[in-house]
């Protein structure tokens, strides 16, 4: 990748959310548009217009975010990982920060020798300063560490490590937030990890280790030493689960906590699971398997008035076949499963805005994952995924071959769909009513102005999946991309007040450099994406 190039552009598009994206090319001034499945997309006839956006470059190799959220004082923090340099192979932890009108004003990377990568990122309380969550390699061995990075500039003042991992038992942080006081700092991950192996979370997932929970006083991070395992007021731990991914507070001090575990071949039943642990860490109950009716879960939030939480995911279509997006509601009392929803690029959905199957003759071919999710103030949620055909099985005949050969398969046979290439995705978001029931969805992907649109030749396909969603302080949403050869991110207003004006994030690289793409919207989204080959219909 290369770093350095900037765009500015301003065009005014409608749609219910208008969707951006950007492809960075070697010129100083390039404008973005965007391409819109229709066939794939349900619900998108309300217009909202894009004001402007800007694309900026900053940089590490290959980023690949995973994590987002807006900062206090108005800004963008987005972390993940990527490689130290264009030779290497090994993972490094980076941050960057933009303001609120697209700049980079900030990045950090850990310039740590050996592999180490950042899982999450947060702003301490009070307009405190921000924290990154992950692990770090050393001497052979995987520590869970927090680095601690100055909001103004992103400079380091710390890094922890000593959480009490050693060779042969490795360990990592998966999630962090803060209690509604914002007392405590509130961990997640794992620890005593046989091996450093399959520690690639979002990118291919992980396996081992023993779930824990851990509360680190406020107090204790925000001065200018690093906190150890002995600062925290307490430990919680869960040995017959691989990992705690995600760890989200309650007003009265309680929490609620996602768990993982890699199970045996029919016994995925119990891979996902919920806990309700109490303010000293003590198991309310749980952790309950939710496996049966959720599958894969990736992210949880919290209803606004707390009566539940919610789980995004992936797995089976409800018993309708397939690979869907998941949305799973739970109980906050007790932990019991109220309903759990499925949603596809290729689904059909009933009156009432339920999944009834599928409606382009391949979701066993064409997949939903959704890795992001936000409950909403009026009861709604919204996923943010990546829909698309995943690899070569399952296929048979000349769609194999052309498959193995790179070439774009018309895996969806409903009239105006389009060929995609495996492994190249699209942008995926759902917003639901407080039943789970669909309002919307759309997908998208980045096309550069000038380019051919979609449908006409010459058109290229791109590459693109959402990977987490948080809110802004305004009421919008804030939606960070995975790239096939770089980072997105993307912001979109959520229908609430009429007159917020909202911005959208987002970046593309294709093997050009780390990037920003902002735009001032109200109702938008951001979708971006490497070029690929057209391909021949089937």
């Amino acid at each position: 990748m290369r770093t350095g190039e900037t765009c500015i552009g301003l065009e005014p598009q409608r749609s219910l959310l208008a969707w951006l994206a950007a492809w960075l090319v070697a010129t100083p001034l390039v404008s973005a548009g965007f391409d819109t499945f229709s066939v794939k997309s349900i619900n998108i006839g309300s217009a909202d217009q894009v004001e402007f956006y800007a694309l900026e470059g900053t940089g590490v190799e290959d980023a690949h975010p995973v994590y987002g959220f807006e900062a206090s004082d108005g800004s963008f923090i987005f972390c993940g990982k990527g490689l130290e340099s264009e030779s290497s192979s090994e993972a490094e932890a980076f941050a960057v920060k933009f303001s609120s009108t697209g700049q980079t004003i900030s990045t950090w990377r850990s310039n740590h020798i050996g592999k180490d990568a950042a899982n999450a990122c947060a702003q301490l309380p009070g307009g405190g300063d921000v924290l990154v969550v992950g692990y770090r390699l050393v001497g052979g061995v995987a520590y869970r560490s927090m680095t601690k990075l100055s909001l103004a500039t992103l400079a380091e003042t710390w890094t922890a490590t000593t959480f009490g991992d050693s060779s042969g038992q490795h360990g990592a942080w998966e999630g962090i937030d803060f209690s509604t006081d914002g007392a405590t700092a509130l961990l997640a991950g794992f620890y005593d990890k046989s091996s450093a192996d399959e520690m690639s979370f979002r990118s291919y997932g992980n396996t081992g280790g023993k779930a824990v929970v851990m509360a680190l006083p406020v107090t204790v991070l925000s001065g200018a030493s690093a906190p150890t395992a002995s600062s925290a007021s307490w430990t919680a731990a869960k040995d017959d689960r691989h990992t705690a991914k995600a760890v989200r507070p309650l007003s009265n001090g309680d929490m609620a906590v996602l768990f993982w575990k890699d199970s045996a071949e029919g016994e995925e039943g119990t891979d996902t699971a919920v806990a309700k642990l109490s303010a000293t860490g003590g198991f309310m109950w749980g952790p309950i398997d939710v496996g049966s009716q959720h599958g894969e879960g990736t992210e949880l939030a919290v209803a606004v008035d707390e009566s539940a939480v919610f789980i995004s995911g992936h797995g089976g279509c409800l018993g309708l076949g397939g690979f869907c997006g998941k949305l799973t509601k739970i109980r906050a009392t007790d932990g019991v499963v109220l309903w759990s929803r499925a949603f596809s690029s290729c689904g059909s959905y009933d009156a009432s805005g339920v999944y009834t199957g599928d409606a382009c003759g391949n979701n066993m071919l064409i997949k939903t994952e959704c890795w992001g999710v936000q409950a909403m103030n009026d009861g709604g949620l919204v996923l943010a995924c990546g829909t698309g055909i995943e690899d070569c099985s399952g296929m048979q005949g000349q769609m194999a071959i052309d498959c193995a050969n790179g070439i774009a398969l018309l895996a969806d046979s409903r009239a105006g769909a389009f060929a995609r290439s495996a492994g190249v995705w699209q942008s995926f978001v759902v917003r639901t009513d407080a039943s789970g029931a669909l309002l919307w969805q759309r997908t998208d992907q980045y096309r550069m102005d000038g380019e051919p649109a979609l449908g006409t030749p010459g058109w290229e396909e791109g590459s693109s999946a959402s990977e987490y969603v948080a809110k802004t302080a305004d009421g919008g949403l804030l939606f960070v991309n995975d790239e096939a050869n770089g980072v997105g991110g993307e912001e979109g207003f959520d229908a609430l007040p009429e007159s917020c004006r909202q911005l959208i994030i987002g970046c593309a690289v294709g093997g050009l450099g780390l990037c920003l793409c902002i735009a001032a919207v109200v109702g938008c989204k951001l979708v971006f994406g490497k070029k690929t080959r057209l391909a021949p219909s089937y």
